[in-house]
């Protein structure tokens, strides 16, 4: 072979060969670099969706349990005594009082007029029972009333409180949910943390291993008993200088 040897010829062969394999190595290493980095991402990205969507639900499940309590009081349910509105509602107590006046009369006053006297007291008389009976019934149909609604205004508070209770159920169990996802979530993205550190160990060793293959290269080419063909030392060094450039891109993106 002109211009050095064949055993030489061969030396330089088989180093460019463990470059190109090196390249390789090291362009596939980068590729797994860069899919462990954007897997990483995306889990910090579902990590804060997860812990977003939980202070969502607490937030809801607080205003929930605050609403359910407060409508569940009944307001204004005082009512007045039977008796009291029954005092309120009856005429005053004055019967007609003509007997004694009927009796001071003069003597020449005809019965019949005091027959009708009597006849007007009667019908006074009942004409105040039968006020008194209106306003009693009265009061005693607004009382029923008033305690249907406090039934129902108990059984709607009734009703709210336990669907607030439901509601507050149901939020827990889906904030468990939710916290278990989290978990899940969190022990996933620590293991692509270590997958990472232990690619990074690898690449540093890698180029390492690389560096001192260089170190090897470069006293051989140098040697003067040998003199490659011009051709072949401009692409044995290219590939060094690539796999140079490579290895600084590569320490500068890890802090090596």
């Amino acid at each position: 072979m002109p211009g050095g040897t064949p055993e030489r010829a061969k030396v330089l062969r088989d180093i460019r060969g463990e470059l190109s394999a090196r390249v390789k190595l090291l362009r596939r290493q980068e590729e797994e670099v860069a899919q462990l980095r954007k897997k990483k991402e995306r889990e910090a990205e579902r990590m804060a969706f997860l812990d977003e969507s939980r202070q969502r639900q607490i937030q809801d499940m607080r205003a929930q349990a605050v609403g359910g309590m407060s409508s569940a009081s009944p307001r204004g349910r005082s009512l007045a005594s039977p008796a009291a509105a029954a005092a309120a509602a009856a005429p005053p107590m004055s019967p007609v009082q003509g007997g004694a006046a009927l009796a001071d009369r003069h003597a020449w006053v005809d019965p019949i007029e005091r027959s009708q006297a009597a006849v007007q007291r009667a019908q006074a008389v009942a004409a105040r029972h039968r006020t008194q009976a209106a306003a009693m019934a009265a009061v005693a149909a607004k009382q029923a009333q008033a305690a249907e609604r406090t039934r129902s205004l108990q059984e709607i508070g009734e009703a709210k409180v336990a669907a607030a209770q439901r509601d507050l159920a149901a939020s827990q169990a889906a904030l468990k949910h939710t916290s278990a996802a989290l978990d899940a979530a969190q022990a996933v993205l620590a293991d692509r943390n270590a997958k990472l550190n232990e690619a990074r160990g690898k690449l540093a060793t890698l180029m390492s291993m690389t560096r001192d293959l260089l170190r090897l290269v470069k006293p051989v080419a140098q040697m003067p008993d040998v003199a490659p063909t011009p051709e072949f030392e401009s692409s044995t060094q290219g590939a060094i200088s690539e796999v140079e450039a490579r290895l600084a891109a590569l320490a500068a993106k890890l802090d090596l």
